[in-house]
């Protein structure tokens, strides 16, 4: 046989041995272009410019590849514009672990939350100033930026543009997710019990005004490998503060405490991790430290008590209130100490 030959049947080889690799592992930025928002999705916005970026996404200085989209608001100024950058991971603990990671290699402060109050999918955090914001849903992570000079007006586009991306994404999640979710699910905590532990706290008179705005399936981190689903509800009242309550069980204390810490360590926050009611008092007796913008309004507190985990979360834009904080906390760690 020739050399030319050889060489012709190596490159052929070499070709098609490479796309099949693609097809069957393709790349991280052929995955991501399904959640990909376009002109049809966004009215009054239109698409301006999209590019390749990268994440920070380990302590290794492991990167990840994401897409970058740059929106403008017709008719607005060169300033009114939205950046979002799409990033899909192989799981959904790699893409709360890695986002979780990519929130903390900033110089100012990520908090878990948004700039309105609401929760976002799996997890969300929000830059200090209220002009960014990360979100998980599945195993996509997503990041939506304002430029620095923007008002109250432009920040609205957040809202718009994350539930855009939110339906993109819930449409277009793979078999493998729903069937991990479907699986995860089996571990739930019943919702009879969290309506048990729960419904003392939501109907007393602390909770005068708030109604229920959304249940979701929250997510709680074990380990680097695995998860337990929880159950998160949030309620809202006419003034927009919202309070959150998500609870996990687990089958000993110990992974319970474990879930707890991961938990608190990703709000990226001062961990608040109470045991029982009298760390809880001196935790919450603490005055609220000051900030500025969302370091002011939010406020989360990681339960552990027994084999559950609490998350309580509080959002209000003129404050936080902690005796409202410790009233809620207190409630809910007495109904688990009864249950």
């Amino acid at each position: 046989m020739s050399n030319s030959i050889k060489i012709k049947k190596f490159i052929s080889f070499f070709i098609w041995g490479n796309l099949f690799i693609y097809l069957v592992n393709p790349s991280p930025i052929k995955c991501q272009e399904k959640y990909l928002l376009d002109d049809a999705d966004i009215a009054d916005y239109e698409l301006v410019q999209q590019f390749n970026s990268f994440w920070e996404t380990d302590t290794s200085g492991q990167s990840h590849d994401v897409i970058e989209q740059k929106w403008h608001l017709i008719g607005g100024d060169q300033h009114q514009n939205v950046y979002i950058q799409y990033c899909n991971f192989t799981t959904e603990l790699e893409a709360l672990i890695s986002t979780a990671y990519t929130t903390r290699t900033f110089s100012g402060p990520f908090l878990w939350g948004s700039p309105n109050g609401a929760l976002i999918a799996d997890a969300t955090w929000a830059g200090s100033s209220g002009s960014t914001l990360y979100f998980v849903r599945g195993n996509a992570a997503i990041k939506i930026m304002l430029p620095i000079r923007h008002n109250a007006n432009d920040a609205q586009a957040l809202e718009i543009f994350s539930d855009k991306v939110i339906n993109k994404i819930e449409s277009n999640l793979s078999p493998e997710i729903h069937s991990f979710e479907e699986t995860a699910k089996q571990n739930q905590i019943p919702m009879d019990d969290f309506q048990t532990i729960t419904n003392p706290v939501v109907n007393s008179d602390m909770m005068k005004g708030f109604t229920l705005s959304r249940t979701w399936d929250s997510k709680w981190l074990i380990n680097s490998d695995s998860l337990i689903m929880g159950v998160r509800k949030e309620w809202k009242n006419n003034l927009g503060s919202v309070t959150s309550i998500d609870i996990s069980q687990y089958n000993s204390d110990s992974i319970a405490l474990k879930a707890g810490e991961l938990r608190s360590r990703n709000l990226n926050i001062q961990s608040r991790i109470f045991y029982n009611l009298d760390s809880l008092e001196q935790i919450l007796g603490m005055q609220h430290p000051p900030g500025y913008g969302i370091l002011d309004q939010v406020f989360s507190v990681v339960g552990v008590k027994g084999n559950f985990a609490v998350h309580a979360y509080f959002y209000d834009q003129k404050g936080i209130d902690v005796t409202f904080v410790y009233a809620i906390a207190k409630k809910l760690a007495e109904q688990i100490e009864n249950f």
